[in-house]
């Protein structure tokens, strides 16, 4: 894996699998990496990766059912949402969330009934 200045990183298990993925932002690209975490510990490339973010990816978080990935870009004052392949690790891309001044952090929490 090599990824231009890395800013963020966040990990998952996706539901239903022993599948585990590692994403990373890259700032100087305004990109997201998906990487395959193998048994072995070693990572392996997601096909399509790297996935496009918008200005300034700055903090990444999977939300607890390892469904979505988040990222905070600072530099658009926006979030970009992406629903996780439970199979591949990729990424497609959901509407991007707009409005925030200068993002840098994210944090989430499960709403109980």
């Amino acid at each position: 894996m090599s990824i231009a200045s890395p800013s963020a990183l966040a990990t998952v298990q996706t539901p239903g699998t022993f599948n585990q993925f590692l994403y990373a932002t890259s700032s100087s690209t305004n990109t997201v990496s998906a990487e395959s975490i193998q048994k072995d510990g070693s990572l392996r490339s997601v096909s399509g990766s790297p996935f496009m973010t918008e200005d300034s990816p700055r903090a990444a978080v999977c939300e607890p059912t390892g469904q979505f990935l988040y990222v905070v870009n600072s530099g658009s004052g926006s979030v970009s949402a992406f629903k996780i392949d439970p199979a591949t690790g990729a990424l497609a891309q959901l509407p991007v969330i707009r409005g925030f001044a200068k993002p840098i952090a994210l944090g989430l929490s499960r709403q109980t009934p």
